[in-house]
């Protein structure tokens, strides 16, 4: 008898951990993506250069405010859509879907999406306070100067 009470204690006790271990990472990838939902308004970017683009500019890397006319806002909604839009006076507007896995946010184009293009844009990402740092590895034939590329956003 009391070796059947162990027993049944001990998978009580395993069920459980399973259950909370399981239970606590599907709230850190919940809380990860709710984290992202959001306007966030891009307030610079820096370009990082490859090797032979630095030597022939002499810097490493160019850091551009983001001008009036150049903002961005992004608008990424718990439905796991976007809209970008730009800054131009135009009121142009960009849509698609993005998604998280680990610190990698994906972002795809509503029209890279109609038209089966593979191509996304991932970017690695950190969120500290307001902020959020986007940064995406850059490769030939995208751009052939730019190793890398870092944005810099606020929430709104």
């Amino acid at each position: 008898m009391k070796t059947e009470s162990t027993f049944a204690a001990f998978i009580i006790k395993a069920l459980l951990t399973i259950f909370i271990t399981f239970g606590l990472s599907y709230f850190t990838v919940c809380n990860a993506q709710s984290s992202l939902v959001g306007k966030w308004k891009e307030v610079s970017t820096k370009q990082f250069f490859n090797a032979e683009t630095a030597k022939k500019m002499g810097k490493v890397s160019v850091q551009y405010p983001m001008r009036l006319k150049d903002v961005f806002i992004w608008e990424l909604k718990a439905d796991k859509t976007y809209t970008m839009t730009d800054g131009a006076g135009k009121d142009a507007k960009t849509t698609g879907e993005w998604s998280v896995k680990g610190d990698q946010l994906t972002i795809r184009a509503a029209a890279e999406i109609r038209k089966g293009v593979a191509g996304s844009h991932v970017y690695t990402y950190s969120i500290s306070g307001n902020t959020l740092v986007r940064t995406m590895i850059t490769q030939p034939p995208y751009n052939e100067t730019v190793a890398k590329t870092e944005d810099t956003m606020i929430r709104m």
